[in-house]
């Protein structure tokens, strides 16, 4: 059974969430990594990130990018070819707006496409959809039930999926 966990940065409006499942409960995966706090400290004690999957590279979905890669060196990125891009430049990421640059450059990424699919756990793959628009390189993903879109999370009901607006 797998659990998301959703957390909030208020600042940013944006959001970070946490997929595990019981059947490898010391491991864990993040979509988007636009907030930073003790909650990363206290999962490192008993929770290894395996990855994080970028839904675009705005810097509000970016922001503790350094952090969680500090925390969890074994950690991969996965995201478009145009967030990569924009990982690196500060002004495509729009950090350099922020008065705050944040440049992203290391060789853990592994680049996403349309259909694309990565096994979470043991037979559990969420799978890439490309969703250009927002961002040129932005991307959904479809894990069972789930759906992650930006800023939303949507689930699956039986005419197709619905996307619930984030909660603020």
């Amino acid at each position: 059974m797998l659990s998301v966990k959703q957390f909030v940065n208020s600042t940013f409006n944006s959001n970070t969430y946490l997929i595990k499942s019981e059947i490898n409960p010391r491991s864990g995966w993040l979509v988007d990594v636009g907030i930073f706090s003790d909650w990363f400290e206290g999962l490192h004690s008993h929770c290894e990130i395996e990855g994080i999957f970028l839904t675009h590279a705005h810097y509000d979905h970016i922001y503790a990018i350094h952090e969680v890669i500090s925390l969890f060196p074994k950690c991969k990125i996965y995201c478009s070819e145009f967030t990569r891009t924009s990982l690196i430049d500060p002004k495509l990421n729009l950090s350099f707006y922020h008065e705050e640059p944040l440049s992203y450059s290391f060789d853990d990424i592994e680049l996403l496409k349309e259909g694309d699919r990565i096994e979470l756990f043991n037979r559990i793959e969420l799978m890439t959809i490309e969703t250009p628009g927002h961002n040129k390189g932005s991307l959904s993903f479809l894990l069972e039930q789930y759906i992650f879109y930006r800023r939303f999370l949507g689930s699956r009901t039986q005419s197709g999926y619905k996307i619930k607006k984030r909660q603020y």
